[in-house]
């Protein structure tokens, strides 16, 4: 299974304390978000939506099959801004 980080994937993952244990950049948006939020709560935290798709696309090969164990995903696809544009990375 393949597992997209979209902002309601992330804010679902936030909910999780094992992965918030391992990956602690998710504490963040779990302080501000709930999953089911309104679009207009998603939009004031775009910022921090997208601080942690970069996050993702910067973990080591340990931490990249690390995330994938726990989310339990074969592949991992995350989108995110770089220099003005999206960036696709799977892992």
């Amino acid at each position: 299974m393949e597992l997209v980080t979209d902002d309601d994937t992330i804010i679902g993952l936030a909910q999780r304390s094992d992965v918030v244990a391992a990956f602690p950049v998710f504490q963040q948006i779990r302080r501000r978000l709930k999953p089911g939020c309104s679009r207009c709560t998603k939009n004031k935290a775009a910022g921090l939506l997208n601080q942690i798709k970069v996050h993702l696309s910067q973990l080591t090969p340990e931490q990249r099959q690390q995330f994938k164990s726990l989310v339990g995903a074969d592949s991992v696809r995350v989108i995110y801004p770089e220099n003005g544009a999206a960036k696709e990375l799977t892992f």
